[in-house]
């Protein structure tokens, strides 16, 4: 049995109840971070708290604890769940209270579960997807996009659309009729010698592993530009990949009629994952 942290103690997955009440459940008010774990540690847990800030501060949600003082509840809940040393950590803040669309308050609760997996930092060679492009219901063009909201209403249809199409990855036009991101990543396109990737004001989230390939570009062999990709930006493209933080970069090995290579995603993979065990290694150094 897991062990969680909910709203402010350490507890048995099973003792977590929800009431029907809760501003989560009913207006999916909140954010929420999914974060790797490898031995205990958190990857790149700088960007990701960093985000959650942001979005909290975004969303007009106060926290009960500091942005430092989180860290070291993730660090219990990885303690109380000691046979589990790599997975997934998602973190849940969401604001407490009643009210309607008008909250009756501004605080906050916390939930955090750990979900196991394997020991691999990020997949080698790297994890391949057949995508296909969802344009039914056009991305929003606002500043919520930049942040992991609990609202993902459009990311679950475009995944039922992939999965009828035979598919495991879609990716998300946005009002423009631009490419603003994928189901769960962001998009990167190798062309022309170079790596794009659509700008934040295009709408997708802003992602931690793409901020760490902007961090990587200066050791990498290819230079990396934000720039709109359309439909047709992908029809020339040498390859595509998606990146989060649950399997690093992906690479799109079909899509539209057409394969597409891996070789630069399985390059650039090992890099990635060098970064993200010294990611693991900075947080264990901040914690007392």
């Amino acid at each position: 049995m897991s062990v969680v942290y909910f709203k402010d103690r350490l507890c048995d997955i099973e003792e977590v109840q929800i009431a029907p009440s809760n501003r989560a459940f009913r207006f999916s008010d909140g954010v929420f971070e999914a974060v790797k774990v490898y031995k205990s540690a958190p990857l790149f847990w700088a960007y990701h708290q960093l985000r959650l800030w942001e979005a909290l501060e975004t969303m007009s949600i106060r926290p009960t604890f500091s942005i430092h003082g989180l860290g070291e509840i993730v660090t219990q809940v990885m303690e109380a769940n000691p046979e589990m040393e790599h997975g997934m950590l998602r973190i849940m803040v969401y604001r407490s209270g009643g009210g309607k669309y008008i909250p009756e308050s501004n605080d906050s609760e916390l939930y955090i579960e750990f979900t196991p997996s394997s020991d691999l930092v990020y997949p080698h060679p790297v994890e391949e997807k057949r995508a296909v492009l969802y344009d039914e219901i056009p991305l929003p063009i606002h500043f919520l996009g930049n942040h992991k909201t609990l609202n993902k209403a459009i990311h679950v249809q475009a995944g039922i659309f992939a999965k009828r199409k035979d598919c495991n990855e879609a990716f998300l036009v946005n009002q423009d009729g631009a490419i603003a991101e994928a189901i769960s990543s962001s998009i990167f396109v190798l062309k022309d010698g170079a790596l794009q990737t659509p700008p934040l004001s295009a709408g997708g989230l802003n992602g931690t592993i793409r901020k760490a390939m902007f961090e990587l570009s200066a050791s990498l062999s290819i230079r990396i530009i934000e720039k709109e990709v359309y439909p047709e930006t992908l029809n020339d493209a040498t390859e595509i990949w998606t990146t989060n933080a649950g399997t690093g970069i992906s690479a799109v090995s079909f899509y539209n009629d057409r394969s597409y290579g891996t070789e630069m995603a399985n390059q650039i993979q090992k890099k990635l994952i060098a970064k993200a065990i010294s990611s693991a290694q900075d947080f264990r150094e901040t914690q007392p």
